[in-house]
């Protein structure tokens, strides 16, 4: 069983958190939070799937101090991403292996932090499923749309 933490529940992190949660050979043990409103409570119960048995905390080094195999990073790094690099670099020399939907701009390959923490690192871009897979098609249709009209006139 894997031991893996979630690093911010919001539109992406809420879905992480019942995935683990309901995933056979996954287990949450840790969750870090930015509102107040979530910390100190069960994140199933913030993140509206029911208690689960794990609780929310603000503290980063709380989180890095935590037994873990995998941190799944989802905030909104691209506000700060540097700090977001820094957490996550945080994250590998612990041990930690990450996953991040965070600052795509700054994607690098990581191999001293993780030679150094026998960690990996795997970005998956921003807001999976919209902005890769919907947005472009969407777009698409409109500009075709668009330009049909500007031929017309």
């Amino acid at each position: 069983m894997l031991r893996v933490i979630q690093w911010a529940t919001g539109s992406v992190g809420r879905h992480a958190v019942a995935a683990v949660h309901g995933h056979p050979d996954l287990e949450l043990v840790g969750a870090l939070v930015y509102s107040n409103a979530k910390a100190g409570r069960d994140i199933g119960d913030a993140c509206g799937i029911g208690a689960i048995g794990v609780t929310a905390t603000k503290n980063p080094d709380e989180i890095v101090a935590l037994d873990a195999d995998c941190v799944l990073y989802m905030p909104q790094g691209e506000m700060n991403p540097m700090g977001a690099l820094d957490d996550i670099c945080r994250l590998l020399a612990s041990g930690k292996n990450v996953v991040s939907t965070a600052v795509t701009g700054l994607v690098c390959p990581l191999e001293s932090v993780c030679a150094a923490g026998q960690t990996s690192f795997h970005a998956t871009g921003i807001e999976p499923g919209w902005a890769a897979e919907v947005l472009p098609l969407t777009m698409s249709g409109i500009f075709h749309t668009s330009t049909r009209c500007w031929f017309r006139s």
